[in-house]
């Protein structure tokens, strides 16, 4: 009966001293946190292109990391009729873009904890530490301000509860679920998006 070989796993493709030890020169321990970086990537690539259902190459890309930039991928926010589809398109994409960093901006500076979290994943910002500077204050208010001026332009919008609440489970829940919604419940979505290209003079 073979007898079981007992320990770690021997790491392979390092450098090593003449004794078979793991060299511990800099240049090898960079280029072992170099390889071992490119590991963890490329299962994150893969694990993203499985839940996003794309091509790896694809899922490489920035957009494909959030629902914003996925249903800009899917082409839910071209406009048909329109000479500038895809120009449109892309605004709706970067208006999203701001209005989640902004939240985030909020969800930190008010010190609250974010609404789910992927969304806290998405900005990796940490909340405060309880102590409230005049700074930090002037910081919440401007934060806070700027968020209810958002919801504001969006509840004015016909329908302007469900575009108010489907645009923020898009751009800062980044629910994934989106991508199954109907192109009916799409539609707030994209509504939410055209007001707020306008509201931050996206050319």
């Amino acid at each position: 009966m073979p007898r079981l070989r007992k320990g770690r796993k021997r790491i392979v493709n390092i450098a090593r001293t003449p004794s078979g030890r793991p060299s511990r020169a800099k240049s090898a321990t960079e280029d072992r946190e170099r390889e071992t970086e490119r590991e963890v990537m490329e299962v994150a690539v893969m694990a993203r292109a499985k839940h996003a259902r794309l091509a790896e190459p694809l899922a490489k890309q920035p957009f494909a990391g959030s629902v914003l930039g996925l249903l800009h991928f899917d082409g839910h926010f071209l406009d048909n009729n329109s000479d500038n589809a895809r120009r449109l398109s892309d605004n709706r994409y970067e208006a999203g873009k701001r209005y989640a960093e902004d939240a985030a901006r909020y969800y930190s500076a008010v010190g609250i904890p974010f609404p789910a979290a992927r969304a806290f994943d998405m900005f990796s910002i940490r909340g405060h530490d309880g102590e409230v500077s005049e700074d930090r204050a002037k910081a919440a208010r401007e934060a806070s301000n700027k968020i209810m001026s958002i919801e504001r332009v969006l509840l004015c919008l016909d329908g302007g509860p469900l575009v108010k609440r489907k645009t923020f489970e898009v751009c800062v829940l980044d629910d994934h679920s989106a991508r199954e919604w109907t192109k009916f419940t799409i539609s707030y979505v994209r509504r939410g998006l055209q007001a707020l290209v306008d509201y931050y003079g996206i050319k």
